[in-house]
């Protein structure tokens, strides 16, 4: 079975004040076999309004608990204790349509994935050498790896892989420095980023590589 909410709307379209305005739920007919029915569980609610000025609007709400087949139809009959117009509902049973007999393509994805298909896009976390206040700004660089090949067959853990796979160049130069004070400041680069991504101003670029 399932339950469904009922509401009688009431708007005071005269000059004058109407006082003590009740609800009641007059009939309940159904069209329908021997097996459906309808019982009430709550409403109305509020029982009661002492008083609806001109233009106000007055709701009361019932909530029925339905059983049926698909199909299956309910009419509601509700008014008002001092006999003004009633107003009617019909509500139907409709049996819900599983998504594989509706007109949506759908692909099984399972939790377990043993290898990364190519058009498959992976983010992986990048959490070796973590800025810090003494080097607020450090260069990541996209680890030239399958995705597949990390511990767990999905994510590549940069910090438990060795520095030699993270960097693509390890290089040592002297450099001769005239004498004076001079600040020293070292620039990294990944010689894969194109030209066109190389700027100052950016404060996050996504790499990304082919067949990553």
């Amino acid at each position: 079975g399932f339950t469904t909410t009922l509401i009688l709307e009431v708007i005071n379209t005269g000059t004058s004040k109407l006082l003590n305005l009740q609800a009641e739920m007059d009939s309940v007919v159904t069209s329908c076999g021997a097996t459906c029915s309808s019982n009430p569980v709550s409403g109305p609610d509020p029982t009661t309004f002492s008083s609806l000025n001109p233009g106000d609007v007055a709701t009361f709400e019932w909530i029925y608990s339905l059983t049926g087949d698909n199909g299956d139809q309910f009419t509601f009959t509700a008014s008002l204790v001092n006999g003004i117009d009633t107003d009617s509902t019909t509500v139907s049973v409709q049996a819900v349509q599983f998504a594989e007999n509706s007109e949506v393509s759908l692909t099984a994805a399972g939790l377990v994935i043993p290898t990364i298909d190519d058009s498959i896009l992976v983010f992986h976390q990048e959490t070796f050498d973590v800025p810090t206040s003494i080097f607020p700004k450090v260069t990541y660089q996209m680890y030239s790896a399958t995705p597949d090949g990390g511990t767990d067959g999905t994510l590549v853990q940069l910090d438990t892989v060795l520095l030699s796979s993270f960097y693509t160049k390890n290089g040592t130069d002297t450099i001769t420095i005239p004498a004076g004070k001079w600040n020293a400041s070292l620039y990294l680069q990944s010689e894969a980023m194109t030209a066109s991504l190389i700027s100052d101003g950016e404060d996050l670029i996504f790499h990304f590589e082919d067949r990553i």
